[in-house]
């Protein structure tokens, strides 16, 4: 959690006030729900979940949520994405699937390319929604778009341009395997929030014969230590006080003159 906080604040710090934020990250909700629902446990002891390219008849329809976007028919192209949970993290989501509990839970993401070599394999972590939501706020982010990438494409897809982008594999199609790791994941945008400028301290200002009586007075503090020599750290610090007054009042040993009453208040602070 601190590192997610530590992550806004310096988000917050880069945007002016109403700036936006376009995030992704993965949706915890849909992510533990597909692993109860399709994981497995290996011979160690992990739970897997493994999202591939076979057809929505030969595998559980919960992986491929809702319809995907009018795009052109799947190829066959194969695709690979793994994700695997220890067994201490597994029985925790099991214990409160949707509890904040779950904040910072690391598990293991491994997808593979076209020719099945790693093109990803690195830990990730888990983020609630509500707990992400409340660090932003912390950091003066405001959450103002939540959806699954499912919704989000359904609501927004441009065929043209996510072919301009090259979406899309050879054959113009999203293979059901892309499909279903989209599910996945979450579109955020977070809108910096105008907040009113903190009032800043301005440290009293020190007037020139303020700064010259301070001056004086510390002349005649070492002129009296020279003469006292290590005696003067046994004078009471009162008696000091009064030695230094009465020695500017009577000119001092450098012939400075002033207020005692200042030279003395001036002088508590510095013994």
């Amino acid at each position: 959690k601190e590192r997610a906080m530590h992550f806004f604040r310096e988000v917050s710090k880069l945007l002016s006030p109403g700036g936006a934020f376009v995030a992704t990250t993965v949706d915890a909700r849909v992510l533990v729900d597909e692993l109860q629902a399709a994981g497995r446990r290996t011979d160690a002891g992990d739970w897997v979940l493994t999202i591939d390219d076979s057809t929505p008849e030969d595998r559980d329809p919960t992986m491929l949520g809702d319809p995907r976007p009018p795009v052109p028919p799947h190829s066959d192209r194969a695709s690979l994405c793994r994700l695997t949970f220890s067994n201490e993290v597994y029985e925790r989501l099991s214990r409160d699937p949707q509890g904040d509990d779950r904040f910072g839970l690391q598990y293991f993401f491994s997808l593979s390319d076209d020719e099945q070599a790693k093109a990803v394999d690195a830990p990730e972590w888990l983020v609630p929604l509500p707990l992400l939501k409340e660090v932003a706020e912390s950091c003066g982010l405001q959450l103002q778009t939540a959806k699954n990438f499912h919704q989000f494409v359904s609501e927004n897809v441009d065929v043209g341009l996510m072919a301009r982008m090259h979406c899309f594999d050879r054959q113009g199609s999203v293979s059901p395997g892309e499909w279903a790791i989209a599910r996945l994941y979450l579109a955020l945008v977070f809108r910096k929030v105008a907040t009113p400028p903190v009032a800043t301290r301005q440290p009293a200002a020190v007037s020139a014969q303020d700064s010259s009586q301070a001056m004086k007075m510390l002349e005649v503090k070492k002129a009296l230590q020279a003469e006292h020599g290590e005696s003067w750290k046994t004078i009471p610090r009162a008696e000091q006080k009064r030695l230094i007054a009465e020695r500017l009042q009577n000119g001092g040993a450098s012939g400075v003159g002033g207020s005692a009453a200042a030279a003395a208040a001036a002088a508590g602070g510095g013994m």
